[in-house]
């Protein structure tokens, strides 16, 4: 069901929307222990190109994405901060993953290996407007809604901004 936000809010520019109203809300984690081939059939599962990554307590303590998990699985160098590599066709990279998966022995790699530690968040009462900004600041797809000591609420993508500027 597509929902209106223009609707349902009293907002005239919907980048003011509080991101709460607007992030999603049903997360899957990872944990740093876990390997990495676990991570990505994960992901592809979901249908996600990132997640979020926790320790024993329930605290977030990395990110990772798809695109971290192709060059371990590919052998390929590290570039963090390369945004240009994140532009794919989610279903060609789904199913590159797959291959890799497939056809490699395991890495014997671990989430916390690959994970990025600069973690990028929102308060859940900051508007839409913020997000986009850290998004386009630090290039990246997705930042996470955490309240004041860190507990994580949500993640909000470039998709919803899209969506929300496009209703």
């Amino acid at each position: 069901m597509t929902v209106d936000i223009r609707d349902s809010m009293p907002f005239d520019d919907p980048l003011d929307v509080p991101v709460a109203r607007l992030m999603a809300t049903n997360i899957v984690t990872l944990t740093r222990d876990m390997p990495v081939e676990e991570a990505a059939r994960k992901m592809v599962g979901n249908h996600v190109s990132g997640m979020p990554v926790l320790d024993a307590s329930s605290a977030i303590v990395g990110v990772v994405s798809l695109t971290d998990l192709v060059r371990v699985l590919t052998g390929a160098p590290s570039a963090e901060d390369d945004a240009s590599a994140d532009f794919y066709d989610p279903i060609r990279v789904d199913r590159l993953v797959e291959s890799l998966l497939d056809d490699r022995e395991h890495s014997g790699r671990t989430v916390g290996d690959v994970m990025s530690t600069r973690l990028v968040t929102v308060d859940p009462q900051d508007p839409l407007r913020e997000a986009a900004r850290a998004m386009a600041r630090h290039r990246i797809h997705r930042v996470l809604v955490v309240d004041a000591t860190g507990k994580l609420y949500g993640i909000v993508t470039a998709l919803d901004v899209v969506s929300a500027v496009s209703a």
